[in-house]
């Protein structure tokens, strides 16, 4: 349920009552890094940190309010340039109008504490509760799996060509679970777990990224064309975790680059595995070792870290955290940590001075649990 402050920010802003409160979380994934989009398996989890969404209907023409921003927008005013936020709403109305949706006018409230740009599907949580919330107000009773197609859609229209583990972990991950997401058939499992002594500690590197300036999309341009290679090569189908290392030693037409990209893709969807049956079975140790072999492919053969994330896993661990990798599409963003509750303080305490000496900003820390998607009718 919405806090009367944010109800009350609403009222004040548009003089309205408002209807539907969404909240709609980030995610961490905590492997199966960049093989969503080649149809593999993912394991992601909602989290505890939110973009909150109050709407309700507008006597007048439909209007955005970022709490964030602390701007206004009126789509009653397409040529005015609108805000850089604003595009995410001009594009999810463009395409819900596109697929046949129409919206009655209405007014929007918005506000978030996912960090921007540090690879926890702030743009995700936007879009799925921004559908979610049109989707209440209009009684379109659009499906859960509906609402994931047309957040992605969006994504992908203003240049980000993503796989739909960011929306699904968005609308299906719970509070007490991982997902585990195959990402070829859309089917997914709920990993129940208890994480004992152990926490997630999320270290942001504030090197902000990107994802439609071209890297992400050249790396899975490169990583499809070497799986067609490889599918026609051995005259199979299916996706990479169809093939094995071995397979790709043996194979000649493939450049350097992609037979990195494919060693990456191949090696994650074993590692997935295998973090699952140590999940399972409560070994988060050798959980957070396939973290560190994770972030060593993404690096090495991916190619999407960068100097400030890899200084955090080697002083990670140096300081024998059980597990670090950058998580999300890379190129900054933040490091995702498996620790030991009765280390966190220690490690921070080193970390912290140490990142700061060396890239001349502090990184920020951020203890996270599992979170979900709630709707309320207020």
């Amino acid at each position: 349920m919405a806090s009367n402050t944010k109800i009350n920010q609403f009222i004040q802003q548009f003089e309205s009552q408002p209807v539907w409160h969404i909240r709609a979380p980030g995610r961490i994934n905590l492997i199966g890094e960049h093989i969503d989009y080649y149809g593999g398996y993912v394991m992601p989890a909602a989290i505890n940190r939110y973009t909150d969404l109050i709407i309700g209907k507008s006597q007048g023409p439909s209007c955005i309010f970022s709490q964030l921003f602390n701007e206004r927008y009126s789509l009653a005013k397409p040529d005015a340039s609108p805000p850089t936020w604003a595009k995410y709403f001009n594009y999810a109305l463009q395409i819900l109008k596109e697929s046949g949706y129409q919206t009655i006018p209405f007014n929007l409230w918005v506000d978030s504490n996912i960090p921007l740009g540090a690879g926890l599907s702030s743009s995700a949580a936007l879009l799925c509760g921004f559908v979610s919330c049109l989707n209440q107000l209009n009684q379109w009773s659009l499906p859960t799996q509906k609402i994931a197609y047309l957040a992605q859609t969006i994504e992908h229209r203003l240049g980000t060509p993503c796989g739909l583990m960011d929306q699904y972990a968005c609308l299906y991950g719970k509070k007490n679970a991982f997902l585990l997401l195959d990402c070829n058939s859309l089917s997914f499992q709920y990993i129940h777990v208890d994480m004992q002594e152990y926490e997630w500690v999320l270290i942001n590197t504030r090197v902000f990224h990107q994802l439609n300036e071209g890297g992400y999309a050249r790396r899975r341009r490169e990583g499809e064309h070497a799986l067609e290679s490889l599918k026609s090569f051995y005259s199979k189908s299916g996706s990479y975790r169809d093939f094995n290392l071995d397979e790709l030693d043996e194979i000649p037409v493939l450049t350097d680059v992609e037979m990195k990209r494919a060693r990456h893709a191949i090696s994650e969807h074993k590692r997935i595995r295998l973090f699952s049956e140590s999940v399972l079975s409560n070994d988060w140790l050798t959980a957070g070792s396939y973290m560190y072999d994770t972030h060593y492919s993404l690096k090495d053969d991916y190619e999407v870290s960068c100097p400030e994330a890899d200084f955090i896993v080697s002083k990670a661990r140096e300081n024998k955290v059980a597990g670090a990798r950058i998580m999300g599409g890379g190129f900054g963003g933040c490091v995702l940590c498996l620790i030991d509750k009765n280390l966190t303080d220690s490690f921070v305490s080193r970390l912290v001075p140490e990142y700061t000496s060396a890239f001349n900003q502090a990184p920020a820390v951020i203890q996270v649990e599992l979170g979900e998607f709630s709707i309320d009718l207020l």
